[in-house]
């Protein structure tokens, strides 16, 4: 009973490794903890997070002035006065927040893997936090003069197990139960041999 137990635990173990984990990108740093550089292409810094950003730059926030309070540091946007910038994410989410820190009032719309639009947002303040969500987001493109998104959150949904994952997990159950049933036989068979 106490390996039956100890295998359960095992099983439980690995289902759980199978969620996700959600993620909060401050553009401080890197996943590597670099420090970022104002005016640099974000462009695959964070994809050790999950996510590509195309056309997306650092920007800072000055002391005084610059953006509206607080000042948050570093924050993506699109280079100068451009208004569109996206990020793709590796696999899909279904919730995006992010704060918008710049003076430009943001919009964002959601696409699914085959670029159908899911659902968009229009912030109509600053500094604020919004989210968009729908279930199988795949890309977001953020529009707005200037517009700044920090504290962008998001968690990657799991994966659907490909089919070699299926098989080794309904052959480890077959091992399983085939190890219980010979335990149960020689169980049986030194019961028997004592009532003689």
């Amino acid at each position: 009973m106490h390996k039956l137990v100890s295998v359960s635990a095992a099983l439980a173990l690995a289902f759980a490794s199978m969620e996700a984990n959600g993620v909060t990108i401050h553009f401080e740093t890197t996943p590597n903890g670099a420090s970022t550089t104002e005016l640099a292409s974000i462009g695959t810094t964070y994809s050790d997070y999950g996510v590509t950003f195309t056309d997306a730059y650092f920007y800072g926030c000055a002391v005084n002035g610059g953006c509206p309070e607080p000042r948050p540091g570093m924050f993506a946007a699109g280079l100068y006065a451009t208004s569109t910038f996206s990020i793709s994410f590796d696999g899909t989410t279904d919730a995006v927040t992010f704060s918008n820190l710049s003076y430009s009032y943001p919009s964002a719309a959601a696409f699914d893997v085959h670029g159908n639009e899911l659902t968009s947002l229009y912030g109509p303040d600053y500094p604020a936090t919004y989210t968009i969500a729908a279930p199988g987001i795949a890309k977001v493109i953020f529009t707005g003069p200037q517009f700044g998104v920090d504290d962008l959150t998001f968690e990657l949904n799991s994966p659907a197990p490909e089919p070699a994952s299926w098989a080794l997990m309904l052959g480890g159950f077959g091992i399983v139960g085939l190890t219980l049933r010979g335990r149960r036989k020689t169980a049986f068979l030194r019961g028997a041999s004592c009532e003689i």
